[in-house]
């Protein structure tokens, strides 16, 4: 049965809360290149065209930001740390050009950790995208300016402990194109976008340790070069494209090469336009070249709402959905302006300046269907709910002993089973001239019916004294009777 698309998102665009527009519109090249969330919900972090990371507390309005970290050299890629790992909610991950890639305390501005990526000229390079795993555990990046992929362990900081190259200049097989998006599908597979317009599915556990092994490609000719690449969690892979006219839908299950949707987004320009998911839903978000954040659902391709974030018509370059409550949406716009000269006349030239644009972080309300945003993430009624049946079986094996605990306060008599028959011990004949051990009947093997065995019962009275000391002389005698009979036959 077809699932009928849910209603449409309306957004509160009106009450808004932004940066102040002339902080960041004095320079009208200092704009915003991309804007992430914290997992708890609460920061957002944002690096812009002069190279500065900005962090804001969205709970206290984007007035001023929190804390400001200006990066050495211009920042190529950015990525938050997700939930669950050791360094969720508090750390994002920043590659700066010429520069290992930082691990940065959101709050402090301490780096945490570095990881350095070398060319395959032992140079040290930046990255053009990077990619967390599921569970936060390691670092996935591509190289900058070339077909190459990086793969980091969070705990060993320094050199990649994976490199792999995708292609060569003079091979004929391999993703070709400078990787431009990364996204990881499972544990052990990653699909890796380029500019070539072609997608990427690999499983690190095969080829050999310089060379990737690409197990499926995906193409799209007609497009423009990848940008963004993420997994729905519906297992659909998604993909945003530069110079395009729509975003493309893929299904990584099926044997085919085509996507399976097409969601319209118009970018006319080469930025990075990224996107998110609303939650656990088939809902997407998205910017698009004219300053409208579009809702889509990405399993019919319909466009569910539309809304207007820039009233100049600015691009809308990222669009984060709030991963905690669902209900906020944070958005960068801006774009870079290039000016013009107009002749005045006797070789003067005054130079006009294009209209300003909307350069700015806002974050914007929007409420969704109640029923989508309950199927989107479980309450914490829902969740106690889950839990109980857990709780309770966990409670009723611990029940069992303090039961009977009464019964063994006065156990019964336990009831022995009876000894076994006595049996006499078999000592060989050489044995058979010393005296056995008190207690024990020794029985010569060949005698009939005779078997091994300690008897059970009183042992035999010892000798007493007067006896021994019989026994003793009688033997002394018959040694002199035999010392005697001896010397007479000498």
């Amino acid at each position: 049965m077809a699932d009928s698309p849910p209603p449409s998102i309306s957004c509160d665009t009106a009450g808004a809360v932004s940066t102040p527009y002339d902080d960041y519109n004095g320079s009208y090249n200092n704009y915003p290149r991309g804007v992430y969330w914290a997992p708890r919900g609460k920061h957002l972090v944002s690096y812009f065209a002069d190279n500065t990371c900005r962090v804001f507390d969205a709970d206290q309005g984007l007035t001023r930001p929190v804390r400001t970290e200006r990066a050495p050299g211009t920042i190529t890629a950015m990525e938050m740390c997700p939930l669950g790992s050791e360094h969720s909610d508090f750390h994002y991950a920043v590659s700066v050009r010429d520069r290992p890639i930082h691990l940065v305390n959101l709050l402090t501005g301490e780096v945490a950790a570095s990881y350095q990526g070398f060319s395959l000229t032992d140079e040290v390079t930046a990255a053009s995208c990077l990619s967390f795993s599921q569970d936060g555990s390691r670092l996935l990046g591509g190289v900058a300016g070339q077909p190459q992929v990086w793969l980091w362990d969070l705990t060993r900081p320094g050199k990649s402990t994976y490199h792999r190259v995708l292609s060569t200049r003079k091979g004929k097989t391999g993703q070709r194109g400078i990787v431009s998006a990364a996204a990881w599908l499972d544990d052990k597979c990653y699909a890796l976008g380029a500019y070539s317009r072609t997608i990427g599915i690999y499983d690190e556990r095969q080829g050999s340790k310089k060379n990737a092994k690409c197990v499926k490609m995906l193409s799209a000719p007609e497009g423009g070069g990848i940008t963004s690449l993420k997994l729905s969690p519906q297992g659909l892979l998604v993909s945003g494209h530069r110079t395009d006219t729509s975003m493309r839908v893929w299904d990584l299950r099926s044997s085919g090469t085509e996507p399976v949707t097409t969601l319209p987004r118009a970018t006319k320009t080469n930025q990075r336009f990224d996107f998110s998911f609303l939650g656990n839903s088939r809902i997407l978000a998205t910017g698009d070249d004219s300053g409208h954040v579009l809702w889509y659902d990405i399993l019919t391709g319909e466009l569910l709402s539309s809304c207007l974030v820039s009233s100049s018509g600015t691009p809308c370059v990222a669009a984060q959905i709030e991963p905690v409550s669902c209900s906020r949406i944070a958005v960068a716009t801006g774009q870079r302006v290039w000016p013009t000269y107009v002749s005045m006349g006797d070789d003067e030239n005054t130079e006009l300046l294009q209209p300003k644009t909307d350069n700015r972080v806002a974050v914007v309300k929007f409420s969704a269907p109640e029923g989508l945003l309950s199927a989107t993430l479980p309450s914490a009624a829902a969740a106690e709910v889950a839990a109980e049946p857990q709780q309770q079986s966990e409670t009723v094996p611990a029940r069992e002993p303090e039961e009977a605990a009464p019964e063994l306060s006065a156990p019964a008599e336990p009831k022995l089973p009876p000894p076994p028959e006595p049996q006499p011990v078999v000592v060989p004949d050489t044995f058979k001239g010393l005296p056995p051990p008190p207690g024990v009947a020794v029985t010569s093997p060949c005698a009939e019916g005779a078997s091994n065995g300690i008897i059970a019962g009183p042992p035999e009275p010892l000798p007493s004294q007067a006896q021994a000391e019989a026994d003793a002389g009688s033997a002394g005698e018959k040694t002199d009777d035999v010392d005697m009979v001896d010397a007479a036959k000498a």
